[in-house]
């Protein structure tokens, strides 16, 4: 029988940033016989209503108002020409 199964594994950045890291796994038998890796970044301040499990529970934890204006304001800091428009 083969079966899918998904791991995710969530990092929290010292900037609020969420790494987060989707194991996709095609069991036979209970034997792996393929795996896939996908990655993204979850920034404070985008939209994480899809997300779903410990990714929603983590960004809800993290990503606070301070969180948000902190990661804003060090952005703008960083990147001027885009703190422009």
């Amino acid at each position: 029988m083969i079966t899918k199964q998904i791991e995710k594994q969530v990092t929290v950045l010292a900037d609020g940033q969420l790494q987060v890291l989707e194991i996709t796994k095609i069991m036979e038998d209970g034997k792996e016989i393929a795996a896939t890796n996908h990655r993204k970044v979850i920034a404070p301040g985008d939209d994480t209503s899809a997300e779903t499990g410990n990714v929603k529970l983590v960004a809800d934890a993290v990503h606070t108002v301070e969180c948000k204006s902190a990661y804003v304001a060090k952005q703008a800091e960083l990147n001027p020409v885009i703190a422009e428009k």
